[in-house]
């Protein structure tokens, strides 16, 4: 959207072409956003009408409410706009990140297990059944617990994990007599 007006007209106008060729469309579209922020694209600037306005406002609450009128539509419209260089630095710090957590190596993790948000889990690490981790987990921990917490290391423990008998091929017997 960076460098549509040429300057030749004034910052203005796609908003009206856009308010005077689909105002209609648009209203009708509203009434079924739901959740949604629609956005519509005039110049350097996006523009939400409506629902879409409220919502949007709510994001940038710097950002003013404005109520227009229009000569063949009888109702006061809501309306919000932003910068495309605002949008696009919401998106990038808020929509667009790559915080997944990061699992390192030799790291156990029971059934059932939420690992959340940008945490990093350390080497050696056990994670216990039904935990929920939230927060990153030190090398050679035992954690367990929603949220989870450390309750022992493996260091601590009097055997390998990793050669105990019960387990046979990587895996402890299901269910067996």
């Amino acid at each position: 959207m960076n460098g549509y007006n040429s300057g030749t007209e004034p910052c203005w106008m796609p908003l009206m072409e856009l308010i005077e060729t689909c105002l209609f469309d648009i209203i009708h579209t509203e009434d079924t956003t739901g959740r949604f922020i629609r956005l519509y694209g005039a110049g350097d600037y996006w523009h939400a009408f409506e629902e879409s306005a409220y919502q949007l406002s709510q994001l940038f609450v710097t950002h003013d409410v404005t109520v227009l009128r229009h000569k063949v539509y009888p109702f006061p419209v809501l309306m919000v706009s932003i910068s495309d260089d605002e949008l696009q630095a919401y998106g990038k710090n808020h929509i667009f990140r790559k915080e997944v957590p990061c699992l390192k190596n030799n790291v156990w993790v029971g059934p059932n297990v939420i690992i959340a948000g940008p945490v990093v889990i350390e080497d050696d690490v056990v994670i216990a059944g039904n935990s929920f981790v939230n927060r990153s987990v030190p090398k050679g921990a035992i954690v367990a617990g929603c949220p989870a917490k450390i309750i022992g290391w493996r260091k601590n423990l009097d055997y390998a994990i990793e050669t105990n008998p019960k387990y046979k091929d990587g895996r402890m017997p299901f269910l067996t007599k």
